[in-house]
This record gives structure tokens, C-alpha cells and sequence, in this order.
């Protein structure tokens, strides 16, 4: 098991290198082009138009896709936004699973709000340990900040849709991500709360008598050039999350 990991890890770490490659000849210009192509195919999804809160990743400012006119649409249409957070955790499990380093979405107030967040090592705009407060969390109240509190009352803050990033994608909607796995981390969070069950920050137990959850839309967001031929696929584990639906920057659609 051990070497067939090795062996994955190694075939991602090839593909992520030759994508990268071909992503940093792309101009502003064609990237700006993808996105609105993006854009317009997102907010005519039916998914996207009856939802009241979405997830959505905060951009590079070069060589990936950009949300801001996301962003901006949503809020102006009266969507709650929520946007990664990226934190080492006060309260970590015991379990060697589990990441020194995680991600939660919070909520945005405002475009004024967005606009204001300062931009980490890589350039995207992020969240700090200092705006966090008065945040809404897409786990909701009884889970803080990394800090699972076991109340018995499990508020949850529904996702209706979580836009993703990658580096690659298969034409099957497999997601090749930047090796970090803070989304797949998060989804199997996500995915855990909604069937009522703390996991990866606490050690509770499941809950008695768990309510089965789908989870919501997940849609990838890809550049033509970080989408694998037809021909090509993507190595995978049960950890990796497969997405629901990809939009291309061609202005196609896998679902």
C-alpha cells in the first residue's frame, strides 16, 4: 500500500510540473478571457442562481482562474460568501491523520470586506487571525475555530454550492490539487458534520442515530490548459474528491 502511495504521489508531482509549465505561458489577457467565459457559464448554473450561500476559493492574482467577478456577483445578488481560512488548529486530535495545518470557510461582510483582505505569500487575498471575529463559519456555531464543541446541538451553516480550485482535472472531473490537501481535508469535514459525526479536530464518537447528508455541488473551475486529453486520467486515492460538475475556460461544461 505504502509504494502504490509513493507511486501516485510521484505520477501527481510529474503532472503538477508539466501543467505548471504550460499555465506560465499563458498571458493576463487569456487568463481574464477564460474566467469570463467561466463566469457567465457559473451564474447561468441553476445550482449557483438558488443558492443563498456558496463556497468559493480566493484566486491568484496569475496562472489560475479568477473569482473576483464571482465574488462580486454573489454578494451583489445577496449571496452569503464564504472563503478559505487557513489556520493550525489549538485543539488538535491524537490521531497521526490528522493536519498540523487545516481549512474552514468564513464568511465575507461585504465587497468593501473582500476587497481589504491583504494578500498571503502567493498573492491571494486571505483571511487573518485578526478578521476572523464576527465571521460566520460554514461549520457553524458549534464549531469554532477548530474547536468542536460537543453541546449536543450541532448548528449547522449549509454550504449550497463550494467552488473549487486544482491544478489539473480529468475529463471524468477528478481533481489533481496543489499537494497540500486542505480540500480534500475540508470536503471530508464537511462531509462528516453533515452526517453528524465530528471527526479531524475532535475525537467524539459519532452521534447516535446519524441523518445521511448529500453534500452540495462541488464545481471545479479549470483552464483549457489544466484539463487532461480525453485520453488521460488522473491517479487517485478514497481521499481525493471527485467534483460534480467542471466549467472550463472554453466555456464548456463536464457534469
Amino acid at each position: 500500500m505504502d509504494e502504490e502511495m509513493s507511486r501516485i504521489r510521484a505520477m501527481k508531482t510529474v503532472l503538477r510540473s508539466a501543467i505548471t509549465s504550460s499555465l506560465n505561458q499563458l498571458s493576463t489577457d487569456e487568463v481574464a478571457r477564460q474566467s469570463n467565459n467561466v463566469h457567465q457559464c457559473l451564474i447561468s448554473m441553476p445550482e449557483y442562481q438558488s443558492s443563498k450561500k456558496i463556497g468559493v476559493y480566493l484566486s491568484m492574482p496569475s496562472r489560475e482562474l479568477s473569482t473576483t467577478s464571482i465574488v462580486d456577483h454573489a454578494i451583489e445578488n445577496g449571496k452569503m460568501v464564504f472563503v478559505p481560512y487557513i489556520y493550525r488548529p489549538k485543539q488538535l486530535s491524537s490521531s497521526k491523520k490528522m493536519p498540523t495545518v487545516i481549512m474552514d470557510m468564513l464568511s465575507l461582510h461585504s465587497k468593501e470586506d473582500y476587497r481589504s483582505l491583504k494578500a498571503d505569500k502567493w498573492g491571494i487575498p486571505s483571511l487573518d487571525a485578526e478578521s476572523i471575529q464576527g465571521r460566520e463559519s460554514c461549520f457553524g456555531d458549534s464549531v469554532i475555530m477548530g474547536k468542536a464543541i460537543d453541546d449536543g446541538k450541532i448548528k449547522q451553516s449549509n454550504l449550497d454550492i463550494i467552488i473549487v480550485p486544482g491544478v489539473g482535472f480529468d475529463r471524468d472531473m477528478r481533481r489533481l490539487g496543489h499537494g497540500k490537501g486542505f480540500y480534500d481535508f475540508f470536503l471530508s469535514r464537511y462531509h462528516a458534520l453533515k452526517e453528524q459525526k465530528q471527526i479531524g479536530i475532535s475525537s467524539t464518537p459519532e452521534i447516535d442515530n446519524p441523518i445521511k447528508h448529500k453534500m452540495p455541488p462541488l464545481v471545479g473551475l479549470a483552464l483549457v490548459q489544466q484539463v487532461l486529453p480525453e485520453d488521460q486520467s488522473l491517479p487517485g486515492t478514497s481521499l481525493d474528491w471527485q467534483m460534480s460538475t467542471l466549467i472550463i475556460g472554453d466555456g464548456s461544461v463536464i457534469r
